[in-house]
């Protein structure tokens, strides 16, 4: 039975290590830079350079305004969060009703 709940509990406990927030992006909202005017310089949010927050800039989580500072776009932000998370669950329902169909319990 262990066995059983380790195959349906470990893909869990992935999916929410995954959507824990974690890395720049969670230091710029620490940090209240989520406007042009209350943009930080990188080293002031404790990040070592651009290439932690490239990804971020990529997607338009993060902003540049031009002059070395940089802020985190509170809008994106949640829009892609939301859907991670959406993705993240719909995935741990397939996960679980696949673990169900493998190994049924009332059996």
């Amino acid at each position: 039975m262990s066995l059983k709940l380790g195959a349906i509990a470990f893909p869990l406990f992935v999916l929410i290590m995954a959507a824990k927030q974690k890395g720049p992006v969670k230091k710029f909202l620490k940090a209240g830079a989520i406007s042009p005017d209350t943009a930080r310089k990188l080293a002031s949010v404790e990040v070592k350079g651009p290439y932690y927050i490239s990804g971020a800039l990529k997607r338009g989580v993060i902003v540049a305004t031009g002059d070395g500072r940089y802020y985190l776009d509170l809008p994106v932000y949640r829009r892609r969060r939301t859907r991670l998370l959406i993705v993240l669950v719909l995935i741990a329902v397939a996960i679980v009703a696949g673990g169900l169909a493998l190994w049924p319990p009332w059996n």
